[in-house]
């Protein structure tokens, strides 16, 4: 890890090296393609569900902890999560 960590923002030339603009962009389409349906929060976190609510998919770059993606499965669309 650096010693210093520069404050704000970074731009990167050429700007496709910087990879997608879209909050989880290449992972999602497939879903997206397949009927899930798309959400997000205040904080721009992105979510997708399936058609049926038995599977939830979550991109968290903004959440609480380190973990980049959730996935929940359940039987029931408001049981809790296995």
């Amino acid at each position: 890890m650096p010693a210093h960590a520069p404050d704000g923002d970074f731009y990167v030339s050429p700007v496709y090296l910087a990879g997608s603009t879209v909050t989880g962009d290449p992972a999602r389409q497939p879903l997206l393609g397949q009927g899930f349906h798309l959400h997000h929060d205040e904080l721009w976190n992105v979510y997708v569900a399936s058609p049926e609510q038995h599977i939830r998919l979550g991109y968290l770059p903004e959440g609480e902890d380190c973990v980049l993606w959730k996935i929940a499965v359940h039987s029931d669309p408001f049981g809790p999560p296995r």
